[in-house]
């Protein structure tokens, strides 16, 4: 499948640029998208053309895709993203926009709309809701790895592949494997040309754990801030589904709901982009405000 391109869009922000896709209608709702580890705004070619009535802009975030690299000897913390994306937000002229976050942008997209409530008026969440947390006895470790996993990976080479087509091959086999199809739709804007082969673009940083975790208690703590319905996406081979605190917290809180489709951690590009589409367009056509006292009301 060969979706249309979306309108290229770049944001200067303090220190850094990012790049990104913007889809839709320019009067609709207001939503940024936020991808996955490792991979870039391709991440949503194939939902956004099926997205009804609303202003897209897929980023590729910090140290991805065609945006810029951090220049810091520093692994890159998931809050570091929530400022820039408020940034972009503010640069779009946005007072309050929806969310729409695959895996670690499913995790950045929580923590913002936890902090800043009353920005977000809508959180689709795709294979994930909230880092994974470690208890605080934990923490010593936590930094000790990550600095010395971060200065290792500055330090690695890039890898380069003979032609661009061995590079694509590469992403199938990832942390996650990917259809052909699904790689070929991230390398568009994650694989360049470099001397005499192609390497992936993303900084090999974005690879180091971070240098300090939430412990479980903060982590519920940005999931009890939220004050709306939100869709959480999961996988039948997918991975949020094994993260055992998952069933925990949507019987606590029950504006969570669950939506489990056939896929696996990327059901929302070739595999079922269009199941995806067809719970996200009722979503982002309604207040989950007021889904949410609807709820309520029923209870």
């Amino acid at each position: 499948m060969n979706h249309f391109r979306g309108e290229e869009v770049v944001f200067k922000l303090p220190g850094i640029t990012l790049r990104g896709e913007r889809w839709g209608d320019p009067d609709g709702l207001p939503v940024i998208a936020l991808h996955g580890w490792l991979d870039n705004a391709g991440s949503f070619d194939f939902l956004a053309p099926e997205l009804k009535s609303i202003n897209l802009v897929a980023l590729d975030l910090a140290g991805h895709g065609k945006s810029d690299h951090r220049p810091l000897v520093a692994a890159y913390n998931v809050w570091l993203d929530v400022a820039e994306v408020l940034a972009v937000a503010e640069q779009l002229g946005w007072t309050t926009f929806g969310l729409l976050g695959h895996s670690r942008g499913a995790m950045i997209s929580t923590i913002l709309a936890g902090s800043f409530p009353e920005k977000v008026t809508h959180l689709a969440l795709i294979e994930a809701i909230v880092p994974q947390p470690i208890p605080p006895e934990e923490a010593p470790a936590q930094l000790a790895s990550s600095i010395n996993i971060t200065r290792t990976l500055a330090r690695k080479p890039l890898r380069e592949h003979p032609n661009y087509e061995s590079a694509v091959v590469a992403r199938t086999h990832g942390m996650t494997e990917l259809t052909l199809e699904d790689a070929r739709a991230l390398a568009r804007r994650g694989v360049v040309k470099r001397g005499n082969g192609y390497s992936w673009a993303n900084d090999y940083k974005v690879m180091a754990p971070s240098e300090v975790k939430f412990t479980r208690e903060q982590v519920e703590a940005f999931i009890s801030c939220l004050s709306l319905e939100v869709l959480i996406f999961a996988g039948k081979q997918g991975i949020i589904n094994s993260f055992h605190q998952l069933d925990e917290w949507l019987e606590k809180y029950p504006n969570l709901r669950r939506i489990e489709l056939e896929g696996d951690h990327h059901l929302h590009m070739s595999t079922n982009y269009r199941a995806v589409a067809t719970y996200c367009n009722t979503y982002f056509k309604t207040d989950p405000k007021d889904l949410l006292k609807q709820k309520a009301g029923r209870q």
